[in-house]
């Protein structure tokens, strides 16, 4: 059985300006006696540490290896090895992208002896209790370009900034990074800004399996004083890079329509806007298979896999989908006579062609009762769209105390991030922002709207339907006003319900009493409707 050689790279991190990373340090050596006195009475690290593994981590053998440590676990491809003062583990501090990093940190003061000021002194035998190490063993498979390695990289430090170094090696000898580094060592207390991307160049070991070693000598463990003494390590990348290329393309919508102003790029290499014919280019972006992402206010954000031949041109077009929000009403309840009532329930139906993703708060009108709390819980929802039927999302229900008017009835259609509001309460038609959730009056409208929809081509104009769904009215969405059309006919029941069909033009509308519905096509110029199919006994 062929046994893999362990061969080591150390990585020294420290994140120092080009002017002073190399530069000695002069500071004394001596400890203040704050870290004196800490030292007495801190004698255990509370901080979990990784054991030091007795077996060989699983080898990276595929490419690109790209790990972003979310699992919350040292990965198998990782071999912890620390001193008995150091720490190895993933933790949420150097969770630079996402939640979850790698870092190394510290123990106590035992066996730091001297504080070092160099690369040569911070490495050496007498501090290898505090080194914390891990081996990450690399089978090269050949690929085309160049085997590089990259990650973002963060340090801090308790008292001293000669108390934290990191370096990276290969087979036991340090290795320089693309930047002309060596070792590192940081130069201000860690806020969460001092990330840098490191990024080495591994070719020179292409050719047989080799050891990669991330390394750091560290005096104390992580919040020792001020964030203790650590090195942070996120989205570790092991990758065969290709000669770059360029992309272009053009951006659309779902209907083939080409869309100027929308953002297109790629994370790591920058982003380009695309032209009023909606063309883009990119050029010199890395060889091979990119992640491209495109968008534009009022689009969902999407995400292709676009090939970008190697010191060629590739093409990608990108297609941005679009959801269109309609609102129908909230849980109601209503008397029609004594012990018998009426109710209907939200619903949020999406007729674009992207998914929505909203949210939702209800704000109760202000009233002339005495104040009473009313906790409304934050709800969020996605509403996926459906080649099939619009889907529906029914909202939570909530029971406020004390004295409410009747709630709003929310009608309307979203255009341009704004939706409209039909309110019975007081016969008045607001419009409403759907980013902020606040609502303006627009004016005095129909009485009682239940529901509505604009016809296609027409953003002024909605058709409602007014007197708790008797009758069909025009209204300009711009002043309120309504025009009577005339009663519903054809129907067994008044409408509660109406959209309009954004291929079509169709306009539909449905109606309950409870116990039976229906649903059916509507003629805008007269108000007559010719039922679909007969009676269910599911209310709308």
């Amino acid at each position: 059985m062929k046994t893999f050689t362990r061969m080591t790279i150390l990585v020294l991190v420290m994140l120092l300006s080009s002017a002073t990373v190399f530069a000695q340090n002069n500071a004394k050596t001596s400890i203040s006696d704050l870290e004196l006195r800490m030292m007495q009475e801190n004698t255990e690290n509370p901080y979990q540490q990784e054991t030091p593994s007795d077996f060989l981590a699983t080898p990276v053998t595929s490419f690109p290896y790209f790990q972003t440590f979310e699992s919350g676990s040292m990965p198998a491809e990782f071999d912890p090895q620390p001193g008995v003062q150091a720490g190895v583990r993933i933790s949420s501090r150097p969770g630079y992208y996402g939640t979850y990093g790698y870092m190394s940190e510290g123990g106590q003061a035992t066996g730091f002896g001297a504080t070092p000021t160099t690369y040569t002194a911070a490495f050496s035998s007498a501090y290898a209790t505090h080194f914390g190490t891990t081996h990450i063993d690399v089978v090269p498979d050949g690929s085309a370009g160049t085997l590089k390695l990259k990650f973002w990289f963060a340090q801090g430090y308790s008292f001293s900034a000669n108390y934290s170094w990191f370096r990276v090696l290969v087979n036991g000898s340090v290795i320089t990074s693309t930047g002309g580094f060596y070792y590192w060592r940081p130069t201000t207390h860690y806020t969460g800004t001092q990330w840098q991307e490191l990024e080495f160049d591994l070719s020179a070991f292409d050719g047989a399996p080799f050891t990669i070693t991330l390394q750091s000598n560290c005096k104390y463990y992580e919040n020792y004083y001020f964030e203790g003494d650590i090195a942070l390590i996120d989205d570790f990348r092991i990758w065969y890079e290709l000669p770059p290329g360029d992309l272009e393309g053009y951006v659309l919508n779902g209907m083939g329509i080409t869309i100027a102003g929308a953002t297109v790029g790629i994370d790591g290499w920058g982003m380009t806007t695309s032209d009023p014919s909606g063309y883009y280019f990119m050029g010199n972006v890395p060889g091979g298979n990119n992640e491209v992402y495109g968008w534009k206010q009022g689009y969902n954000l999407v995400t292709v896999t676009a090939f970008v031949p190697p010191a060629g041109l590739g093409y990608q077009d990108i297609i941005l989908t679009s959801p269109t929000m309609f609102i129908s009403p909230t849980f109601h309840e209503y008397v029609l006579n004594p012990e018998e009532y009426f109710t209907t329930q939200t619903g949020v139906l999406n007729t674009g062609d992207g998914p929505l993703a909203w949210n939702a708060e209800i704000v109760y009108p202000i009233t002339d009762a005495p104040a009473s709390p009313v906790n409304i819980p934050a709800f969020t929802g996605t509403i996926q769209k459906s080649g099939v039927a619009a889907s529906y999302k029914e909202a939570p229900e909530n029971t406020p105390s004390g004295p409410q008017e009747e709630p709003l009835q929310f009608e309307g259609v979203l255009a341009d991030n704004f939706g409209w509001i039909g309110c019975p309460a007081n016969n008045s038609l607001y419009k409403m922002d759907m980013a902020t959730y606040t609502s303006t009056m627009v004016g005095a409208t129909v009485t009682a709207p239940a529901s509505g929809d604009f016809p296609n081509g027409e953003f002024e104009m909605m058709y409602v339907a007014g007197d708790w769904g008797a009758n069909l009215y025009e209204v300009n969405v711009l002043t309120g006003a309504g025009t009577f059309i005339g009663g519903f006919t054809g129907a067994p029941f008044d409408v509660s319900g109406m959209a309009t069909d954004r291929t079509t033009g169709t306009i539909y509308v449905c109606g309950t009493s409870v116990s039976a519905s229906y649903i059916g096509t509507l003629d805008p110029g007269t108000g007559a409707i010719t039922q679909i199919g007969p009676n269910i006994t599911i209310a709308p």
